[in-house]
């Protein structure tokens, strides 16, 4: 309704000074009017004029102005509508990949207290338990870390890492996973310090090795270096996998979770780790290059500061 009124009113505004004119030139035309009283009229009609395109400006200024509020209200509206999205979606992963183990462990325990199954077969199933567990616990200290980040709580406490006792600890954490396919990872640590929060490189560390492993090809090979890069330190990790399209690689650097990839062992990959992990990278004034080809492999390069006075 206030639109349309709108429209009406700068109708009306422009076509005023256009009629003045026209009846103007019309009468005189028609009764050949006196000098004196053209001049009054001209005047008059100069004023008017003056004020129409005056009034003009205002009604265009207003409407350059509601026009721009309405499209940042809009684009907002948009961001939180994909920010809840995102927290939905985010729910729902989460409340499955969780669930899955502890409802197979309260399986084998009933079935161990039933006699249905032997120490033999309990010990069998604890090994694939543990085997879900491991990813399950390292999902909620990155769930606790994303939490306290909407609420606004997580900071950067950054200082000297040590780069390849950090790398070796979550090797160590991810061993079951490389090994079940078959992977042979080489490490290669050139520079062994950055400045980071040990916390945030580890999640960012270990969600880029682990997505690695995830799209790696039994029997492969992933390459992780380290090496000075001018004022930063540049660690890689290159694998051989099924890769990713330029698509793919536009919503990481986004931190869009808007995709599903499954492993070359039938992992599901959500993409969730690797938003945040864009995140804490730039809180950590921290940069990442990704270049992957389909069918052909993946390279993470990720650069630190390796100096306190590099974060900003």
């Amino acid at each position: 309704m206030k639109d349309k009124i709108f429209k009406i009113s700068l109708l009306v505004v422009i076509l005023i000074p256009i009629t003045s004119v026209l009846l103007i030139g019309l009468l005189d035309y028609r009764f050949d009017l006196p000098g004196v009283l053209k001049f009054l009229v001209s005047e008059q009609m100069l004023s008017s004029l003056a004020l129409m395109l005056f009034t003009l400006t205002c009604l265009f200024i207003c409407c350059h102005f509601k026009l721009r509020n309405h499209k940042i209200f809009t684009l907002r509206i948009e961001k939180l509508n994909k920010e809840n999205d995102d927290k939905s979606r985010l729910i729902n992963i989460l409340s499955h990949d969780i669930r899955e183990p502890i409802k197979t462990f309260e399986t084998v325990l009933n079935a161990s207290e039933k006699g249905y199954i032997n120490n033999a077969e309990f010990i069998n199933h604890s090994k694939y338990i543990k085997k879900k567990l491991g990813p399950v616990q390292v999902m909620v200290d990155e769930l606790l870390y994303w939490s306290l980040d909407q609420l606004g709580g997580l900071k950067s406490n950054p200082f000297l890492v040590n780069i390849d006792r950090e790398v070796d600890q979550i090797l160590s954490q991810l061993e079951q996973s490389y090994k079940d396919k078959n992977i042979r990872i080489i490490k290669k640590i050139e520079c062994n310090k950055a400045y980071v929060d040990p916390n945030h490189f580890k999640i960012i560390m270990r969600n880029i090795i682990h997505n690695s492993i995830k799209y790696s090809h039994e029997n492969s090979i992933i390459y992780i270096n380290s090496q000075i890069d001018i004022n930063s330190v540049s660690i890689s990790v290159l694998d051989f996998g099924k890769g990713m399209s330029s698509c793919q690689i536009g919503k990481i650097l986004n931190r869009d979770v808007s995709f599903d990839t499954l492993g070359t062992g039938g992992e599901v990959g959500k993409g969730v780790g690797l938003a945040f992990c864009m995140h804490l990278l730039k809180m950590n004034n921290g940069q990442v290059k990704i270049s992957s080809s389909k069918g052909e492999g993946t390279n993470f390069q990720i650069y630190f500061p390796i100096e306190s006075h590099n974060i900003g």
